[in-house]
C-alpha cells in the first residue's frame, strides 16, 4: 500500500500498527536461557535432536547465538487468524495487526537462521495468506520466492458460505534462491514396463514422447532427414526439404509450419543408436523424401537405471496429503491432539531437498509432527538429518481429550509423541534403527531474574 510521509513523500511498502515495535523486539536480545530438561527425552546422551519448551520469539533468539546460518530447512504450521485470542503475548490490536506483529520478529529471526541455501515452508489459510506474503516479501525478499503451493486439506466439510472450504496453503520462500537447489521427486517406475535388452545387457523402454513433437518451435538446426531401417527417410511436416536424400541432411525452416526434431542434428549423430523405430499409425504426421506419409515413427530409449536416478519437478499443488491422515495417525499412537498435519506432508517436503544431513526447524511444532517426518524420511533413505523443535507450553483446555488423557499443556504432548513414534520406528526396522536417531534431548526457556 501507499501512504504518505510527513514531509508529504509515498513510500510504497506494507505497513500496520504496531510494525515499528514488532521490528524493535525483533531486535531486542533475549530475556532468559535455555536450560537442560534431564530424563524427559530418550537417548539424551548420543542424539541430535533437540526439544525445546518456551516462547519461541526468546528461543529463536537463543538459537541464533548457536545455529545462525546453519539451519537448511523450516517448517511452520503458525496459528491460522480466526480472530481468537493468541497464546504468543501482543499488545498491537486485534485481528490482522495482531497477526502481523506475531509473525514479523519470529520470521525475522528464522530468516537469519537458515543458511544460505535454506528454505522456508509456512502453512497457511487464506485469512492471512495476503498479508504473510507481504512480509516474507520483506523478510526474505520478493527475488527468494519460490511459490505458493495449495494443498487439498479436506474434502468432507460443507461450512463454507459460497464454497465449501478444502485447501488450505504452503509458502515457500528461500534464503537466496539462486543457491537453492531444485526440489525432486523420485520417478515412479514399474520394472515390467522395461521390456527391451539393449546389446549392452541394459533394459530399456520406449520413452512416451517421440522424437518428433508438433509445438515445438522451429529451430535451424533440427530439421533434417533420419534413415529408418529399410532406407528411407523421415522428416517432420513441413513445406520445405532438405537438397541432399541422405540421412542428417539438414533444411533451414522458413516458419513454424516447417516442423522440427526434439534433438538437433549434431545430437541426433551422438545419440542415433538410442531411437527405436516402430509403424506408424494412419494419423502418423511424419513425411518421407518424397513429402508423403512415412511408414515410421521414433521413439527413443529410456533405461531402467538412468530412469532410476532421475528426478521430477514435483507438482505446484498437493493432493496426497490430506488432515484425515493425521487424525489416524495420532489415534494409531494414541496421541489426542486436534488440527495437526499429517506427518506425510512434511516428510514430503523434507524429501524435496537433496540433503540427508541437513537440521529442520520447527517453532510451532505443536504435537511434533515434523520430527515423527524427519525420524521417518531417515528410515526411509538411510539419512542423518537432525531436527529442532521449539513449542510454548500452552496449558490443555479444561474437559478437552487431551486434558483427561492426564496432559498438562501442549508441550508434554509433542514429547510423548515423538517417544512413541521413535519406539514404533525401532520395532518396525528391528536392528536397522542402529543408524537411525529416534532420541531428543529436552531443554526448556528460563526468563531472567
Amino acid at each position: 500500500m501507499l501512504i504518505k510521509k510527513e514531509d508529504d513523500t509515498e513510500q510504497f511498502g506494507f505497513f500496520w500498527p504496531g510494525k515499528k515495535e514488532a521490528k524493535h523486539i525483533a531486535a531486542a536480545p533475549s530475556a532468559g536461557t535455555l536450560v537442560p530438561v534431564h530424563g524427559d527425552g530418550v537417548d539424551e546422551e548420543t542424539s541430535r535432536n533437540i526439544y525445546i519448551e518456551g516462547d519461541n520469539l526468546e528461543v529463536l533468539k537463543l538459537l541464533n547465538e548457536t545455529y545462525t546460518g546453519k539451519i537448511k530447512m523450516i517448517y511452520i504450521d503458525p496459528p491460522y487468524n480466526t480472530g481468537n485470542d493468541y497464546v504468543y503475548s501482543d499488545k498491537f490490536g486485534k485481528f490482522h495487526f495482531m497477526w502481523c506483529s506475531m509473525m514479523y520478529p519470529r520470521l525475522y529471526l528464522a530468516r537469519k537462521l537458515l543458511n544460505e541455501n535454506g528454505v522456508i515452508f509456512i502453512s497457511i489459510d487464506d485469512n492471512e495468506l495476503a498479508h504473510l506474503r507481504k512480509i516474507c516479501d520483506e523478510i526474505f525478499g520478493e527475488e527468494n520466492f519460490v511459490a505458493i503451493v495449495p494443498r487439498i486439506a479436506k474434502r468432507t466439510s460443507d461450512k463454507g458460505t459460497h464454497f465449501k472450504p478444502t485447501k488450505d496453503y504452503l509458502v515457500c520462500f528461500a534464503k537466496n534462491l539462486p543457491m537453492l537447489s531444485p526440489f525432486g521427486i523420485a520417478k515412479i517406475r514399474d520394472e515390467k514396463k522395461y521390456d527391451m535388452i539393449d546389446k549392452d545387457g541394459r533394459r530399456y523402454k520406449k520413452s512416451g514422447a517421440s522424437l518428433y513433437q508438433p509445438s515445438l518451435d522451429s529451430r535451424p538446426n533440427q530439421r533434417y532427414y533420419i534413415q529408418a531401417p529399410d532406407g528411407s527417410l523421415i522428416i517432420p511436416p513441413g513445406n520445405v526439404f532438405p537438397d541432399k536424400k541422405e540421412d542428417t541432411a539438414k533444411v533451414k525452416p522458413l516458419s513454424n509450419a516447417d516442423k522440427v526434431w526434439r534433438w538437433s542434428a549434431d545430437t541426433y549423430l551422438k545419440q542415433k543408436h538410442l531411437l527405436i523405430f516402430t509403424k506408424g499409425s494412419s494419423q502418423n504426421p511424419l513425411l518421407d523424401e518424397n513429402g508423403k506419409q512415412s511408414k515410421w515413427n521414433i521413439y527413443p530409449k529410456v533405461f531402467f537405471d538412468d530412469d532410476a536416478a532421475a528426478k521430477l519437478h514435483p507438482e505446484d499443488v498437493i493432493y496426497d496429503f490430506p488432515n484425515s491422515q493425521a487424525a489416524k495417525e495420532l489415534k494409531s499412537l494414541g496421541i489426542p491432539f486436534d488440527f495437526a498435519k499429517p506427518s506425510g506432508l512434511i516428510k514430503y517436503l523434507i524429501s524435496l531437498i537433496d540433503d540427508k544431513e541437513m537440521t529442520v526447524l520447527d517453532f510451532f511444532c505443536g504435537s511434533a509432527t515434523t520430527a515423527h517426518a524427519v525420524m521417518k524420511q531417515n528410515v526411509q533413505d538411510s539419512g542423518n538429518r537432525r531436527f529442532i523443535m521449539v513449542q510454548i507450553p500452552e496449558i490443555c483446555k479444561e474437559g478437552s481429550e487431551a486434558a483427561q488423557s492426564g496432559y498438562k499443556n501442549i508441550c508434554e504432548i509433542g514429547k510423548e509423541r515423538i517417544r512413541r513414534a521413535g519406539k514404533k520406528i525401532r520395532e518396525e526396522i528391528g536392528s536397522l534403527a542402529k543408524g537411525i536417531d529416534t532420541g531428543f534431548k529436552v531443554f526448556r526457556f528460563v526468563p531472567s531474574q
